[in-house]
């Protein structure tokens, strides 16, 4: 079971392990809920045995083309219910997220072995290359064993190794720095918000931040709009970019400018960022 709002990689990936893939609504506890249910159903009519499932459902911590926390300590609840495992890409929550920024499953409460796989590429938060994964004994070792041969033969470079571990390590040294970071996600996400024609969307605390056209309906006009207030914020020296997406990807949300918030960003400096990216999109929309 897949989010629909999963990024492209994860979309890869499962395609490429040849299950059968269902995706649920984004965030949609009940829909989620209803499929397990009529799969179950589905496994007792054919006899199948629970033990013998190798079912997962895969989420994102922090979604990459939403902005929005999975709900994640729902989606174990329903993992114990209906004996499935967890997949989880942390990859936007990361040093984000939970008190100590140790990403999705800490912010929720949850114990890290509910989570079977845990994922996260380091290129976004902790602002180096590559990625990790990780899981119980068993699970690594099913890795390595079965995992494709160049996918252990390719280490990372020792100076981008030591860019994450350092990042890694501030992280850990100023838990303060998730506080500040969500606290101006949340002062940028407000003053946004109320603005005519605009939905802000994501949780409070995110500061990855989708801006979408009140009544889009994917249009190609709706890009247009969105990219010449882009431009109209690049040229104010405000980074506010359309989001991209692969064209191969099949579940592409509605567009939407993208706004990405630091702990480093001054007060002064993203009031001044909302108040180009306001003006901008009421000439837009005029």
């Amino acid at each position: 079971m897949c989010d629909e709002a999963v990024n492209f990689s994860i979309q890869t990936g499962a395609s490429l392990s040849r299950a059968n893939i269902v995706y649920f609504k984004h965030n949609d506890m009940e829909d989620l809920e209803r499929i397990l249910a009529k799969q179950k159903a589905v496994d007792v009519s054919r006899g199948v045995k629970e033990v013998k499932n190798r079912r997962f459902i895969v989420v994102e911590g922090l979604y990459q083309s939403m902005g929005d926390i999975v709900p994640l300590a729902k989606i174990v609840e329903l993992r114990h219910r209906y004996k499935y495992r967890i997949i989880l890409d942390d990859t936007m929550a990361l040093g984000v997220l939970g008190k100590g920024g140790r990403g999705s499953w800490e912010h929720a409460g949850v114990p890290i072995d509910e989570v079977a796989i845990l994922c996260a590429g380091l290129d976004a938060t902790v602002g180096s290359t590559g990625g990790f994964c990780v899981g119980s004994p068993a699970v690594v070792e099913h890795q390595r064993l079965s995992g494709a041969g160049y996918c252990f033969s390719a280490s990372a470079p020792p100076y981008t190794s030591t860019a994450s571990l350092c990042s890694l390590a501030t992280i850990e040294r100023k838990p303060e720095l998730i506080r500040t970071v969500q606290a101006k996600a949340r002062r940028v996400r407000m003053a946004l918000s109320g603005t005519r024609g605009i939905e802000v969307k994501g949780d409070d605390i995110s500061p990855l931040i989708h801006i979408r056209l009140a009544r889009s309906q994917g249009t190609e006009a709706d890009e247009d709009l969105l990219q010449r207030v882009s431009d109209e914020c690049m040229n104010a020296q405000v980074v506010a970019q359309v989001a991209q997406y692969v064209p191969q990807d099949t579940r592409k949300p509605l567009p939407s400018l993208k706004l990405m918030i630091s702990a480093a960003h001054e007060d002064a400096d993203l009031d001044r960022a909302v108040d180009v990216v306001k003006r901008a999109f009421t000439r837009a929309l005029a």
